[in-house]
């Protein structure tokens, strides 16, 4: 029975996780620029003190677009270091954190068993390690955002 459980939250955990990856519907974004020209892009990203980073429809390329010539103000998400140090120790710590519940809910898996008989406490374990690899795996969003904004092409009209 305790096994069944366990099949069925792993099942269950992989599915929600997996159905942040489905492709949705993202409404195009314009972006209007000073000189009264517009810019119809696919998904804007990031912005920084300095530069907007955003994707053209189609296009596989990132591009970077200084704040200046932006009209008016885009809402997203702000990030606010940008030096290559600050998202590798990003990286460094979540990963960490991640790694560390993982192989606290692997031991108390290999441990628990033994010292209590209880199967409802049992499940915890495998939640812990499940949750600790879900932060591990979110960790590599820090190294995709130092990559775009290395790899970021200036666009020029």
């Amino acid at each position: 029975m305790k096994n069944l459980l366990l099949i069925l939250f792993i099942l269950s955990s992989i599915n929600l996780f997996s159905q942040g990856t489905i492709t949705e519907y993202e409404p195009l974004v314009l972006i209007k620029l000073k000189d009264k020209s517009f810019i119809i892009s696919e998904k804007i990203l990031f912005k920084t003190d300095s530069n907007l980073y955003f994707q053209l429809l189609g296009e596989e390329t990132y591009y970077k677009l200084n704040t200046s010539k932006l009209e008016g103000e885009i809402s997203c998400r702000y990030i606010k270091k940008t030096k290559p140090g600050d998202f590798f120790l990003k990286f460094v710590s979540q990963s960490q954190t991640g790694l560390t519940f993982s192989i606290i809910g692997a031991t108390s898996s290999a441990i628990l068993p033994f010292l209590i008989k209880s199967s409802a406490i049992l499940i915890l374990p495998p939640a812990i390690s499940m949750t600790g690899f879900i932060i591990w795996i979110s960790s590599y969003k820090h190294l995709k955002q130092y990559g775009i904004i290395d790899s970021a092409i200036e666009f020029n009209n």
